[in-house]
C-alpha cells in the first residue's frame, strides 16, 4: 500500500520510501516494479514535484544524493539500501528487503 507523507519525521524506523516523478517514463516504469511490492508492503511515496522540499531532507538526513526515480530501504534507522532508474526492479528490492531479516 502506497502512503503519502509530508515530512521525515513521519518516515518509521523500517521504512521503504520511493520517490517518483510524475514526469518521467522511467520513474513510470519503475512505479510498476514498486507497484509489485506495494501489494504486501507499506511504501511511503514522494511525488517529487509535489514536495521537493521532502526529497531534499531525506537527501540531506540519509546521506544519498537526490535521484528520480528512487527507492531507498531503511532498517532501525538506517539505510540498508537503495535503488535508482533502471536497477528498481520487484526482484532486487525484495533481495534487499530478505537480507536485511
Amino acid at each position: 500500500m502506497y502512503k503519502k507523507f509530508n515530512s521525515i519525521s513521519e518516515i518509521s524506523n523500517n521504512a521503504i520510501i520511493f520517490k517518483h516523478s510524475n514526469a518521467c517514463p522511467t520513474s513510470f516504469r519503475a512505479k510498476e516494479e514498486v507497484d509489485k511490492i506495494a501489494k504486501n508492503n507499506d511504501v511511503n511515496i514522494i511525488i517529487v514535484q509535489e514536495n521537493r522540499k521532502l526529497s531534499n531532507e531525506i537527501e540531506e538526513h540519509y546521506k544519498i544524493k537526490h535521484e528520480s526515480p528512487q527507492i531507498i530501504i531503511i532498517k532501525s534507522g538506517k539505510v540498508i539500501g537503495k535503488l535508482n532508474h533502471f536497477d528498481i526492479k520487484e526482484e532486487e528490492i525484495n533481495k534487499i528487503l530478505t537480507k536485511s531479516d
